[in-house]
């Protein structure tokens, strides 16, 4: 329905009776509205077609009403450009959700409680990895740029630590490509900086120092 958008007629507006929610579309400016749920949430909508779909784009929260009408006025100059601003938002929440920094996140929380030392993991991915490739497209990391960072760890803190490093990557990255049609891990066999024989003696060590103090441990995979 149609109303005149004011302050005070936002800060009043509720759901029509019986209705989930309810969108006041603005008498003074074409497409733009209040959408008004029963439980009295609010937000601005702007409404307009692309071709021949009619899309329904929710504002940004916390806007006022001033301040909605000016990002709507500029949703609608895209749209008359030939853009569609929904479906750029999406791919843009998309490409922020695939980041390397994203994926490592996702993958702490879901596999936390199943994983041994995650502090210790998390701390050495974001020291070691999300600084350099953070901000990154999972799907967009090379095996160059994975040998590249695995260079400078080894070059300054040792190639046992890289070789740690590499295997909390590669759980990741091994996890993330189960969950993805798409993505396949750059990380191969023959990447590490050590030698099998080393990284057993690397490991037993790391069992031994375990059992000792259980608060200091170096997870090698």
């Amino acid at each position: 329905m149609k109303a005149k958008l004011t302050p005070s007629f936002v800060t009043e507006a509720t759901a029509a009776p019986g209705a989930d929610r309810t969108t006041y579309w603005d008498e003074a400016q074409p497409g733009f509205g209040l959408m008004v749920t029963r439980n009295g949430h609010r937000s601005y909508v702007i409404q307009y077609r692309t071709g021949l779909r009619s899309r329904r784009m929710h504002l940004k929260k916390g806007l006022t009403l001033t301040a909605a009408r000016k990002e709507a006025k500029a949703i609608l100059g895209d749209v008359a450009r030939n853009r569609d601003p929904l479906s750029e938002r999406r791919k843009a929440e998309r490409a922020e959700s695939d980041t390397l920094r994203a994926v490592v996140e996702e993958y702490l929380t879901r596999e936390g409680k199943r994983l041994r030392s995650i502090n210790e993991r998390r701390a050495t991915l974001q020291r070691h990895v999300l600084p350099s490739l953070g901000t990154r497209q999972i799907g967009d990391i090379t095996r160059t740029d994975i040998v590249r960072m695995l260079d400078r760890i080894a070059d300054e803190t040792g190639a046992p630590m890289a070789d740690h490093v590499l295997a909390h990557l590669r759980r990741v990255m091994t996890w993330h490509a189960s969950r993805s049609d798409d993505f396949r891990s750059p990380i191969v066999r023959g990447i590490a900086r050590t030698s099998p024989s080393q990284r057993r003696r690397q490991r037993i060590l790391t069992d031994a120092c375990s059992a000792l103090n259980p608060e200091r441990v170096f997870v090698l995979s």
